[in-house]
């Protein structure tokens, strides 16, 4: 069943399989509270938190080694190929999960709440008198 599940390989301390399968999306909402709607969004806030992507390659190569830790991630990866790896991780799981169409700029993962507008019962502020 492993092989059904699209993944790419991610070079750390040893060439690793990444996938997003039940478990791991589960353990990634888990793990920081966001949905994977949210993920094409995120980009600012892994930027801001680099835990984020760290526990998201975690959930995603788990599945080989269930004693590994979110830090341990964080051990195999160089500051410098930070931004190759996240980039290839989201555009994986975007185009695997099919969260393509949530990707386009501008375009909001979660629908925007609509709060109804409350109309004005008060009165106008008076103009201040001149003198």
């Amino acid at each position: 069943m492993e092989g059904a599940i699209s993944h790419i390989i991610l070079n750390l301390d040893k060439p690793r399989k990444f996938r997003m399968d039940m478990t791991a999306i589960y353990d990634f909402q888990h793990e920081t509270g966001f949905k994977m709607s949210q993920l094409p969004t995120l980009g600012p806030k892994i930027d801001g938190d680099s835990s984020i992507l760290l526990k998201l390659i975690w959930c995603g190569v788990r599945h080989e080694d269930e004693s590994l830790t979110w830090r341990e991630i964080g051990r195999f990866i160089s500051p410098k190929d930070y931004a190759d790896i996240m980039t290839r991780v989201i555009t994986h799981i975007i185009e695997s999960l099919g969260l393509k169409r949530l990707a386009k700029k501008g375009e909001r993962a979660t629908p925007k709440k609509t709060v109804p507008k409350k109309s004005g019962t008060g009165k106008k502020p008076s103009k201040p008198q001149q003198k």
